[in-house]
């Protein structure tokens, strides 16, 4: 049954992006786009999803390749109707890009 809805899920996710995908850029810089926002937010507000979760679906549903050295920087593309979770959100897409990227240096723990 789980199952069901997850590729269900991924069917309906599939079919609405409409805007450019995340991505990795030639200067190493991941850019989370706001439709990966918008969907972190539906993810924990309809299914329960923690953030960190939620990203981890997305980069794996888009096929991102997150190896080590990878990434230097990230982009995350907010909009003013997600400023109450902004931290949030940013703090678990640095924990789920260091845990495929080792060598990834979070903003502000930089030594």
């Amino acid at each position: 049954m789980e199952s069901d809805l997850r590729s269900n899920a991924l069917a309906i996710i599939q079919m609405e992006r409409q805007g450019a995908p995340m991505r990795i850029t030639e200067d190493k810089t991941l850019i989370v786009t706001e439709e990966d926002i918008s969907g972190l937010l539906c993810y924990l507000h309809r299914d329960g999803t923690p953030y960190e979760d939620g990203f981890d679906f997305e980069i794996r549903l888009q096929e991102i390749a997150i190896e080590p050295g990878a990434v230097h920087r990230v982009t995350i593309e907010f909009t003013d109707e997600d400023e109450a979770d902004r931290q949030d959100i940013s703090s678990s897409v640095y924990r789920v890009i260091a845990q495929h990227d080792p060598q990834f240096v979070p903003p502000g723990e930089a030594d």
